[in-house]
């Protein structure tokens, strides 16, 4: 279980990063951070699958250009991402290398960090008031 919620965790990042580098970099009137411009300029295309030996190497690569517009926390923590896709590079198997407790939080801080550059650039959404939604009944399965 622990195995299959790391592979997730990565998923999810593999996927979010894409979806900050596919925002429009413009969209917000304030002006964007460095880190959050090196992130919309990560190639997701010539990546591959991040979990092969070659895709790794090319996902530890386009993160080294990210780290170096990223400080602090966030930079700490891309080292360790790259530090993880290149032991998969290095013939490591992606589920034992992403099962790592290190791994597992610098994924969430560099989540964290990119939600937070995708998000400067989101309009502002309300949700409908509970008492508007209709009633869900489930069926009895007894």
């Amino acid at each position: 279980m622990r195995k299959a919620a790391a592979l997730l965790v990565t998923t999810v990042l593999v996927a979010g990063v894409g979806l900050v580098a596919a925002s429009p970099a413009g969209a917000g009137e304030k002006k964007q951070s460095k880190f959050c411009k090196a992130l919309s300029n990560f190639d997701t295309t010539g990546v591959g699958s991040p979990t092969s030996e070659s895709g790794a190497k090319k996902t530890a690569k386009q993160l080294k250009k990210i780290r170096r517009a990223a400080s602090g926390k966030t930079k700490a923590a891309l080292g360790e991402i790259i530090d993880a896709y290149e032991e998969i590079a290095d013939g490591e198997g992606p589920v034992e290398v992403f099962a790592n407790r290190d791994f597992a939080l610098a994924a969430g801080r560099f989540g964290l960090a990119a939600v937070k550059c995708f998000g400067e650039n989101l309009p502002d959404i309300t949700l409908p008031d509970i008492d508007d939604l209709p009633d869900i009944t489930l069926p009895d399965l007894n």
